[in-house]
């Protein structure tokens, strides 16, 4: 384990990433998303955006 993973708890280089094997979801907190369809041209397409 790296010094941040100990510092942070998690991992990642600077373990930020949640070390639990399930992971996390992309919903899993209240905070609005910061996702924005014309930065990923093919997501907007695959929703029927574009």
């Amino acid at each position: 384990m790296s010094e941040s993973q100990k510092e942070n708890g998690g991992a990642g280089p600077e373990g930020t990433i949640p070390a639990q094997e399930d992971g996390v979801g992309a919903a899993a907190t209240d905070e609005p998303t910061s996702f924005e369809p014309e930065e990923d041209p093919e997501a907007a397409e695959d929703q029927g955006d574009s």
